[in-house]
């Protein structure tokens, strides 16, 4: 008994330090995608600015303009894709609406760039959703709906997210699926599932060939 005792506490342990940890890696991406956005951006924006200034100022023949206008074009996708990195390391949907309505726009944007039909199924009460768990929530969407992108070729797909005991979320999609046994590996699924059990949640997997693709992660409402 005493040896069970043990145990228990040693898991207890581990999972405490597995929470810190992945609260920690957090904190961290929310520094760099403040960084990201704050300095860099900014700088990006001023420099794009600057050019654009340029061109207007100077008496520029149409080949320099043309070669000026290639270095704004490139400026410009500069500032996009550290505006997409930064998004990815600290989702603005949360700070700016919250959980429910974060995923919302989420959805409808997926929706808009991937020309897929996305059904959003909320049910969750967000005031008992801890602060931590929402981040970790709406990561794995992000992942498991870019993997969808990637590989599912799905033309619809069901966000679902329950609460009560367990906060639940759910996404299934009509795309090609695999063959589990045989693709278990890849950055996506081993990302998902790792912030998952670090945040004390269980994962699950279904898919088979033709057949779609299931993903189910949960946590338990005490644990937050």
């Amino acid at each position: 008994m005493t040896s069970m005792n043990n145990n228990i506490n040693l898991v207890k342990k581990a999972l405490v330090q597995n929470n810190e940890i992945f609260h920690a890696e957090e904190q961290e991406r929310q520094r760099i995608a403040s960084e990201l956005h704050d300095n860099i951006g900014q700088r990006l924006s001023a420099l794009k600015y600057g050019v654009e200034s340029l061109i207007k100022q100077l008496a520029l023949d149409a080949q320099a303009k043309d070669v000026c206008q290639e270095f704004v074009h490139q400026i410009r996708g500069c500032i996009d894709e550290v505006r997409r990195i930064s998004t990815r390391l600290s989702p603005v949907e949360l700070s700016d609406a919250g959980l429910i309505m974060g995923i919302r726009r989420f959805c409808a944007d997926y929706e808009k760039i991937y020309n897929c039909r996305v059904f959003a199924d909320l049910e969750a009460d967000e005031d008992t959703v801890p602060e931590r768990r929402k981040n970790t929530v709406f990561r794995v969407l992000q992942e498991c709906m870019n993997n969808i992108a990637k590989h599912a070729k799905a033309g619809y797909v069901r966000v679902e997210l329950r609460g009560g005991d367990r906060l639940t979320l759910r996404i299934v999609d009509d795309g090609v699926g695999f063959d589990v046994s045989r693709r278990v590996s890849g950055y996506g699924l081993f990302s998902m599932r790792r912030r998952v059990h670090m945040s004390g949640g269980l994962f699950h997997l279904q898919s088979q060939p033709l057949l779609g693709t299931s993903v189910c992660a949960s946590w338990s409402q005490e644990a937050g």
